[in-house]
Formats: C-alpha cells, sequence, structure tokens
C-alpha cells in the first residue's frame, strides 16, 4: 500500500491529533469523543 492510500483514509480527528503530536511530541494528548476521553498511540 502506498503512502498516498494511507493518508487518504486517515479520518480529520486523526489529522487534528497528528499535528497536535507534532507540537507536543512527549505530551499526552487526550481527545474528547462523546462524552469521555481517548488517547491515541502512534
Amino acid at each position: 500500500m502506498s503512502l498516498t492510500a494511507t493518508v487518504k483514509k486517515v479520518t480529520p480527528m486523526m489529522t487534528q491529533w497528528h499535528a497536535c503530536k507534532r507540537r507536543a511530541k512527549d505530551d499526552v494528548l487526550l481527545f474528547r469523543v462523546d462524552d469521555f476521553y481517548e488517547s491515541f498511540y502512534a
């Protein structure tokens, strides 16, 4: 699978997560999803 095919499948929330993670590499990011918070690891 090419990188282009992978990037097209990224959701808007994960695009935002990657942008935040580039600025805060050593921080834990929590995203509010409905009534709770989720963390993602990459």
